[in-house]
């Protein structure tokens, strides 16, 4: 029950009832609770109204707002000193998308301590900036697969890189050579591409012509093959200098050569004796 002061009447109340800042009135509570842009307030039935919706403490949170947080957990807890923990055992802990929804990369991290990024088409990854690992080691290399991780390049000292299978080390570069620590084996080949032969005279070289026989080739053509016994075979001429000076004895070994003294086709046998094959006349 209202009663009036003395000397004082009750004004009407008017309907609907006027609201300040060029408002049209209140004729219902849908006109105040509206169902959009709204928080719901747990264990009750309150609502913020309006547009944007703003938290003065500690900051503002709505569309346009650039809030920032000190530490940010997703999927678990925020971590104490680590800003951004995101946690999933079983889906991508994080996507990036592009603005079509259908493009995107996962990353996640997996039970090996592996970090997986995964596209969602046939995208690569690429850097413009120098990618730089740790130097890793023939067991566990730098740079390795993922069903295959003792296999790869490390580093072991400036200017190296190495090279691993299975753990161990196979070969290793550096800034004025190339080292295999295991046999290279080439494909047999032939007189006109030789396993072994060079940038700009691919037809010259050396291959396998036969089990056991090793073949010598220059302009895609055979010219001499050793084998298995030892013998030598040239297929055409074969040529020695025309004048050098006597060898040296050398035990077990006969040596041809042409004698400067007197022009004479020699041989030195293994305990020093020499026998002429042709004179010089």
């Amino acid at each position: 029950m209202i009663l009036p002061l003395p000397g004082k009447s009750i004004p009407p109340i008017p309907n609907p009832l006027p609201v300040t800042r060029g408002g049209t009135g209140v004729q219902s509570l849908s006109d105040i609770l509206p169902t959009t842009n709204q928080v719901s307030v747990s264990g009750g039935t309150a609502r913020v109204v309006g547009g944007d919706v703003t938290l003065s403490t500690p900051q503002d949170i709505h569309t346009s707002a650039t809030p920032q947080f000190a530490r940010l957990g997703l999927g678990a807890g925020a971590h104490a000193s680590i800003i951004a923990n995101l946690v999933s055992s079983s889906s991508a802990q994080l996507r990036l998308n592009h603005t079509d929804a259908s493009k995107y990369w996962d990353f996640q991290v997996d039970t090996n301590h592996h970090l997986t990024i995964t596209p969602s088409g046939s995208g690569t990854v690429t850097f413009s900036s120098a990618v730089k690992v740790a130097n890793g080691t023939a067991a566990s290399p730098s740079l390795s697969f993922s069903n295959d991780s003792d296999t790869g390049l490390y580093r072991t000292a400036s200017n190296h890189v190495q090279i691993a299978c299975g753990g161990s080390q196979v070969a290793y570069f550096n800034a004025s050579q190339f080292r295999p620590i295991v046999p290279i084996r080439g494909e047999p080949e032939s007189a006109a591409a030789p396993t072994y032969s060079f940038q700009d005279d691919n037809d010259t070289g050396v291959y396998r012509v036969g089990a056991n026989i090793l073949g010598f080739s220059t302009g895609g053509v055979k010219r001499a093959e050793i084998n298995s016994s030892g013998l030598l075979y040239v297929d055409g001429v074969f040529g020695i200098k025309d004048g050098v000076t006597a060898p040296a004895t050398l035990s077990g070994k006969a040596l041809m050569y042409v004698d400067s003294a007197d022009g004479d086709l020699k041989v030195k046998f293994g305990d020093g004796t020499v026998k002429t094959i042709v004179t010089d006349t």
